[in-house]
């Protein structure tokens, strides 16, 4: 039989980086090893960045010129400002 194209009649070249990335993808539950190198990037991206990102933006709002005048007195009352 005749070999289906895309829409238009374009004639792509696959990308080899493209489809091995693809397929690295597919397969990162069976080729994830967790070991003495892996715990700490885990505990570094999902607890000590998050953390320091959150500082960081409670520290720029704390210190913000105008921010209690935009307070309700329900925010400052729960201590939120």
């Amino acid at each position: 039989g005749s070999r289906r194209g895309m829409a238009g009649g374009y004639r792509f070249h696959k990308n080899f980086w493209i489809e091995e990335w693809n397929g690295r993808r597919e397969i990162t539950e069976k080729t994830f090893e967790l070991d003495s190198e892996t715990v700490p990037w885990i505990l570094a991206t999902c607890v000590v960045f998050p953390l320091v990102v959150h500082g960081l933006a409670k520290h720029e709002f704390d210190n913000a010129p105008n921010m209690n005048k935009l307070a309700t007195p329900e925010m400052k009352k729960v201590g939120t400002l």
